[in-house]
């Protein structure tokens, strides 16, 4: 019974609560890339940014360090972040 309480919460969420959910979600996924590449052994800053301009020359640098640091997650770059990830892995760098 419990069960259908909490599906009917998760039906009636706010826009608020859903938008922060969404939010939590991003940061959750930012995390676990973020772990692929210490697992790759990009494991500093330097590293990360290294392998990120060797395949986006024009990477923002600002938006990377935001993004290392989990002060902001932009759409764009966690895309651009993705794509490099992506390529590592079916390059066989792992």
């Amino acid at each position: 019974m419990s069960n259908s309480k909490d599906t009917k919460k998760a039906l009636s969420l706010t826009f608020r609560e859903k938008e922060t959910i969404e939010r939590i979600e991003k940061f959750y996924k930012s995390a676990m890339l973020l772990k692929d590449f210490f697992e790759m052994g990009f494991t500093s800053f330097p590293a990360l940014k290294g392998i990120i301009q060797f395949y986006n020359p024009d990477v923002d640098l600002k938006k990377l360090k935001w993004f290392w640091n989990f002060n902001s997650i932009d759409d764009d770059l966690v895309q651009i972040i993705e794509e490099v990830h992506q390529k590592l892995k079916h390059s066989n760098y792992e």
